[in-house]
């Protein structure tokens, strides 16, 4: 026995004589000081000072080892401590890696899974072990790795509910594993990949009846899996969709062994797999939009995702249209063969090239189904001798073509008694367990007649399907047309529901169109899109000779042999990189530079797995929700996918040049000419007259600015233009109109001063290249000071700005001195070389030009999150401007109600921030399709962002959103003022239930206006309005429809006021409620907002000290609904409150809202009181 023989022999007993044993372990970092080696503090305490801190530390590492957690079916989710190690045998093998995830199939020892899943053969089945990217210590923004462990819960949880599903035709899923910052997924290893994979290896089956009927028995099995995800539990109603249907999401599992006769062909046992994109949701709220399905194939979605201007709500049968793309897929590889399906998949493309989604829009704009899907279709029935008579191949084409592939979703009804799930109408996509009898009743025919599976007809000679060309114009049935074209004659849409449980209700209304609203976090995740449109680009350069706007000449660019060889314009370009391949060739290669500055850190995090995907005419790294570089290319470009190319400038104009003032220019004159809706819009009030003043800018000849009083300038009838400037006012000294120059300025405005503001004189100066003669400038055109209009004019935003022919943005400026013309950022850009130059000219050769570039139209970016955009005021100004231009750093922005431009000539397509671009705000969300619910929602997230915004004068908060305000007001048909609506029903409630913003210490209330006069000309606002305080808000979380309002226990200040509808003058007389106090013992609870059903919020904030709380009184808003069928006491049920105390002389104010169970409430002491 050696030396460290004997030192182990002496640890072991030491560990035996202080009792130590395996179920101590692991022994934590701590319990091992490295000073006096390895201490134990289990039954006393033993110290091996003898033994080196190296050993010690080798027994913190190596005890793992015997640690390695056992897989059980109850263990569904294992959270191991950093040093752990997974009980994994062998080497990793078939390693696949995603922008999301790696996956890697493993083998599990034998003692560490106590049920493992067998094969075929008996044997135990491998391991796909995922390991989830995005998660690291390198990531240190705390609300990223909030969302990144929300998305990861989500996932879990959709695996853990189908694993209890307990499905054959669902991947079996194993546990997911917390370990440190590693995440992972373990599931059952499908040996033969996935469908597509399956297809591709068995490029041409040997037909036979037997491998039909198994086709037909997994698609059937398919189909119950589907059923169960979308139906769920029975009691709870609590189900799934899966949202990202496709071959390659489904696994093939080998059901027999290998054949020695290789002329067959026998079907795995096809099992859904990747629910990451499960959406759970209960059937009474399937139909609400959803925006949390983020990475879904684009090509597989069904036409209600992408409807003009409205979203449809995502319901159950979001499946069917995928699985119905899945199905004719499988036909088409059964029959014909893969090389023939990938033909077809091929020619799936829309008018650029570009891989398309299964439909396409008509000219009528309605939703149609693909023209070459249809052409498919319409030869498999008629030339294909398979489908001349009753056979399988019939019936699952005619379920594809006349129930699955169906735009129209239609009035679903239920059947009797409910239990057999809803049925669709005629003509309608059909719900699952109607798929389910149709593919029964195949199984019945196919046991009465083994032909019935496959005739057994000769196919020799059965033509190739690539030969139906898009050239066939196959006539589009009425199946086939989108929901609005779908209803009969002189049929309206139903209304929206706003039953809470009505199971029965949404259902039979299920074909509502509801807008997607934008929360906070669909912000973040919005999809953008930057779609090609040459014409507008074309008819921009075409007079300018040479196209001047473009580099005369360019360096050659270096590129590499492998760049030599991309052709970017191509269909379905992509690369694959590696960031050392790319760092060790950047150097030599201007294209990889490119690359690898976009993609070397992006936010801060390493990148190894690097894919750019062309997507229009822009490069996306790793499906990243923006392009990270741009194509563009010369008019006069020959190449056979110039089309697919956007025309666009690798580097724009100078600011304020000649070209740059020609653009802006074009943007208004095709504006004016091309998109009736952003024209002022007919009203039943009288038209608004023009501002009190305007500056009249002169002309470039003759450049004498100076103010006008409009009522004397302009007739009453005659029509007027003007530019309106948005800006913010920065830091003093303004420049203003005041009453003692109110004469000097309408004699001349000082422009050519050296300290005239620079923000003011671009201004001026961009409005004479506009060709407009006259401009709104807040602090110019309103008499500012004690003795000026800010009073009365601050009144009149809505029509100032909805009036203006253009609104002018200083997007890039802080304040007033720094102007918006100024030199601007260079972006970028490399010339490619052309490739099939001449093709697209019969030959003759081609002059045109092709580039990639800096991606730079990040409109959310410049614009949206610009220091101009956090701007109290500048909310309105946007939401009220029938179209606007926005200077950047980068470049200008044209913004209407027919999208965003770009100086670039790019166009961009942000639905979301469409709706504050609404040329009339708020006509997107007016429609009777849309849901009321969904536009509450989006109301309160105004408001939340603008409480966020920043004001010169605080006193502001309170107007800077009136006309806006009056807008929704109109929108919902109802009365209300400083943020508080009442519409005789919900609203006023859930409106008084605004809350301090998460993350806010505390509300501070605005004291008056310091001017006098000012507020002696506007109503303060009350204490029960947020717009009373200093701070940012949000609202409680109160679920739509179900809230039991009670309505008797307040009564509205704006009920007796007429047709009025914006009120400040009402809210002043305060709001007459009943109040009740609180019994002693929820003082506690009521300042612990963790316990329970409490959550009380101070706006004040929760560290002050509340003394007297004797006086609190609380107004019942509402109470939480409960099912009819429970007796559920009052003193148990939720109550949603406001919370006010004594403000002296028998008023109250408010002091915040709260959550909280009846048994709190002095019910039995109410009393009546005025809140102000």
């Amino acid at each position: 026995m050696d030396k460290s023989d004997r030192k182990l022999l002496k640890a072991m007993a030491c560990f035996k004589k202080a009792k130590t044993h395996d179920s101590h372990l692991p022994l934590k970092p701590d319990t091992c000081p490295g000073s006096s080696g390895l201490e134990l503090d289990i039954k006393g305490t033993v110290t091996f000072s003898f033994y080196k801190n190296l050993k010690i530390g080798n027994f913190g590492e190596k005890q793992w080892a015997v640690l390695a957690p056992v897989f059980t079916d109850k263990n569904t989710k294992l959270t191991l401590d950093p040093g752990s190690i997974l009980p994994v045998v062998g080497e990793m093998r078939g390693m696949d890696s995603g922008a999301f995830g790696e996956v890697s199939q493993v083998a599990i020892h034998e003692n560490h899974w106590s049920k493992p899943i067998l094969r075929y053969d008996g044997l135990r089945a491998d391991i796909a072990i995922k390991k989830i990217k995005g998660f690291g210590r390198e990531i240190t923004d705390t609300q990223k790795l909030d969302q990144l462990q929300k998305e990861w819960d989500r996932e879990v949880g959709a695996h853990i509910a189908m694993r209890d599903a307990q499905h054959k035709h669902i991947i079996e899923f194993i546990t997911a594993v917390e370990r440190g910052y590693d995440r992972f997924l373990m599931f059952r290893w499908a040996e033969e990949g996935n469908l597509r994979t399956f297809w591709g290896n068995n490029n041409h089956p040997a037909l036979t009846s037997a491998l039909v009927k198994d086709v037909v028995y997994q698609i059937r099995g398919l189909a119950d899996a589907l059923h169960k995800l979308h139906t769920g539990n029975k009691v709870g109603g609590e189900s799934f969709r899966h949202g990202d249907l496709k071959p390659e999401n489904i696994l093939c599992v080998t059901l027999t062994p290998p054949q020695d006769d290789h002329g067959t062909t026998s079907i795995p046992e096809l099992k859904i797999s990747d629910m990451g994109l499960a959406k759970r949701h209960n059937v009474a709220t399937e139909l609400r939009p959803q925006t949390s399905m983020r990475y879904t194939t684009a090509r597989y979605e069904p036409p209600e995702v992408i409807l003009p201007e409205l979203g449809q709500g995502r319901s159950r049968r979001y499946d069917m249209w995928s699985f119905g793309c899945v199905i004719l897929e499988m036909i088409i590889w059964l029959f014909y063969s893969n090389d023939e399906l990938e033909d077809f998949n091929k020619q799936i493309v829309d008018e650029m090239g570009h891989g398309s989604h299964w439909f396409e829009k008509s000219q009528g704009q309605a939703a149609v189904v693909h023209l070459h899907v249809r052409n498919i279709m319409h030869k498999l029935r008629t030339e294909d001798h398979e489908c001349a008579t009753e056979t399988a191949m019939r019936d699952l084409l005619d379920i594809v073509e006349t129930k699955l592939l169906v735009v129209r979703l239609g009035v679903g009804t239920a059947t009797a008694g409910g239990e057999s799930g809803p049925r669709s109408s005629p003509g309608s996509r059909i719900y699952t367990e109607e798929l389910l009898v149709d593919l029964d009743g195949m199984v019945r025919k196919g046991e009465r007649n083994e032909r019935y599976w496959f005739t057994g007809t000769s196919r020799e000679g059965i033509g190739k399907l690539s030969e139906a060309t898009k050239d066939s114009q196959i006539p589009i049935r009425q199946a086939l047309l989108s929901p609005e074209a779908a209803l009969a004659p002189g049929q309206r849409p139903l209304p929206a529901i706003r039953g809470p449980d009505d199971y029965l209700a949404r259902e039979e209304h299920e074909h509502i169109i509801s807008v997607q609203v934008p929360t906070a976090s669909e912000i973040r995740t919005r999809k953008v899109e930057f779609p090609v449109d040459n014409k507008f680009a074309t008819e921009l350069l075409q007079p300018l000779a040479n196209n001047d706007l473009f580099p005369m000449s360019t360096p050659s660019a270096r590129l590499c042999d492998r760049c030599q060889g991309f052709d970017v314009g191509k269909p379905f370009f992509n690369i694959i990189d590696t960031l050392s391949d790319l760092e060790s060739s950047r150097s030599s290669c201007d294209f990889c530079k490119m690359r690898w500055e976009v993609c070397h850190s992006p936010n801060g995090e390493p990148v190894q797995s690097i894919r750019f995907d062309r997507d229009q005419s822009t490069l996306k790294l790793n499906e990243s929700l923006l392009p990270v570089i741009s194509i563009c290319r010369s008019p006069d470009l020959a190449s056979p996918h110039a089309n697919a190319i956007q025309i666009g400038l690798p580097q724009i104009a100078e600011a304020a040049s000649r070209q740059h003032f020609s653009t802006l220019r074009r943007w208004l004159s095709d504006c004016d000419k091309n998109h009736p809706k952003c024209h002022p819009v007919e009203r039943s009030r009288p038209a608004p007259r023009p501002p009190t003043r305007l500056i009249d800018v002169g002309t470039v000849a003759m450049p004498l600015a100076r103010l006008l009083d409009t009522q004397a300038s302009f007739p009453a009838s005659a029509p007027y233009k003007y530019a309106a400037l948005s800006h913010p006012w920065g830091p003093e000294p303004h420049f203003c109109t005041f009453s003692s120059t109110l004469d000097q300025h309408k004699q001349r405005i000082p422009v050519e001063r050296s300290d005239f503001p620079a923000t003011f004189r671009d201004a001026i100066a961009t409005t004479r290249e506009l060709g407009l003669r006259h401009l709104w400038i807040d602090s110019i055109c309103i008499v500012q000071g004690p003795d000026g209009d800010f009073g009365v004019e601050s009144k009149r935003m809505e029509d100032v700005f909805s009036s203006a022919y253009c609104v002018i943005a200083a997007s890039r400026a802080r304040g007033q001195t720094d102007g918006f013309q100024g030199p601007r950022k260079q972006r970028q850009f490399l010339e490619l070389p052309v490739k099939n130059a001449g093709a697209a000219a019969g030959g003759q050769g081609g002059t045109g030009r092709l580039f990639v570039c800096q991606f730079i139209d990040n409109f959310g970016e410049h614009v949206l999150n610009s220091p101009l955009s956090r701007r109290g005021w500048v909310l309105q100004e946007r939401a009220l401007a029938r179209r606007s231009i926005y200077f950047t750093d980068w470049q200008a922005y044209w913004e209407c109600g027919e999208g965003v431009r770009c100086e670039t000539l790019s166009m961009v397509n942000d639905k979301l921030a469409s709706f504050l671009g609404d040329p009339h705000f708020p006509s997107k969300l007016s429609s009777n399709l849309t849901d009321r619910g969904e536009k509450i929602r989006f109301y309160e997230d105004i408001y939340k962002r603008y409480s966020r915004l920043d004001f010169s004068r605080i006193t502001d908060r309170a107007v800077a959103i009136a006309g806006l305000e009056r807008r929704m007001l109109t929108d919902l048909n109802a009365r209300g003022g400083f943020g508080i609506f009442d519409d005789g029903r919900s609203l006023l409630p859930r409106t008084l239930l605004w809350r301090r913003g998460e993350g806010v210490a505390a509300l501070q209330r605005i004291p008056p206006d310091q001017d006098a006069a000012a507020a002696s000309r506007r109503a303060r606002p009350p204490s029960w309005s947020w717009a009373a305080y200093d701070g940012a808000i949000d609202f409680l979380a109160l679920p739509l429809g179900e809230v039991d309002w009670c309505e008797d226990q307040i009564h509205s200040p704006w009920k007796d006021r007429g047709g009025e509808r914006r009120g400040e003058e009402a809210a002043a007389n305060g709001l007459r409620a009943v109040a009740y106090p609180f019994v002693k013992q929820p003082l506690r609870p009521l300042l612990d907002p963790g316990q329970g059903d409490f959550e009380v919020v101070l706006d004040a904030g929760e560290s002050v000290v509340i003394e007297g709380w004797e006086d609190w009184r609380c107004v019942v808003v509402g109470t939480k609904r409960v099912p009819s069928h429970q007796q559920t006491p009052v003193k148990e049920r939720t109550h949603y409150l406001l919370i006010i105390t004594t403000a002296g002389g028998g008023a109250y104010t408010r002091i915040g809202v709260g959550t909280i169970v009846g048994g709190f409430i002095g019910e039995r002491m109410a009393s009546t009181v005025v809140v102000h």
